[in-house]
Formats: C-alpha cells, sequence, structure tokens
C-alpha cells in the first residue's frame, strides 16, 4: 500500500517542480515501519527537484482498517 501510495503521489506533482519546502503527512490503520517511512520519503524526495529543501514529516493512525493515505503540502520557490 505504501509503495502505491508514494508512486501515486509523485504522479500528482507538477513535471519539474522546483520546491523548497514539503510536508508529508501519513496516516495508517497501523503505525508504519521505520523501513516504510524511510522508503517513501526517500523516493519522493529523489523525485522533487530542490537545493536546499526543508522536510517536515508527520504519521498519525486511522481507524479504518487496512488503510494507508499519503498526503503533501509544498512549497514553490
Amino acid at each position: 500500500m505504501a509503495k502505491k501510495a508514494a508512486n501515486e503521489l509523485v504522479g500528482h506533482l507538477p513535471k519539474n517542480l522546483n520546491i523548497k519546502g514539503l510536508l508529508l503527512g501519513m496516516e495508517s490503520s497501523e503505525s508504519p515501519s521505520l523501513d516504510t517511512i524511510s522508503y517513501i520519503v526517500g523516493f519522493v524526495e529523489k523525485n522533487v527537484m530542490a537545493d536546499d529543501l526543508y522536510n517536515y514529516y508527520c504519521t498519525s493512525m486511522s481507524d479504518k482498517p487496512n488503510s494507508f493515505r499519503l498526503r503533501a503540502m509544498y512549497a514553490e520557490e
């Protein structure tokens, strides 16, 4: 679920987006593992253009079974 969500999120971002700040929120029915968080953060950072990217991450729990949601807000240069 997490890999699919990361791919979908990056697919929604404009091409050649140059950003200076990124807020990435993960919401799931289970606490995401460090491997999952690391994969998502690395994948998203690899797919955006930024000189000095300010990152902010948050995770939260959902009461919906077997769910995973990934949200992002960004600030452009």
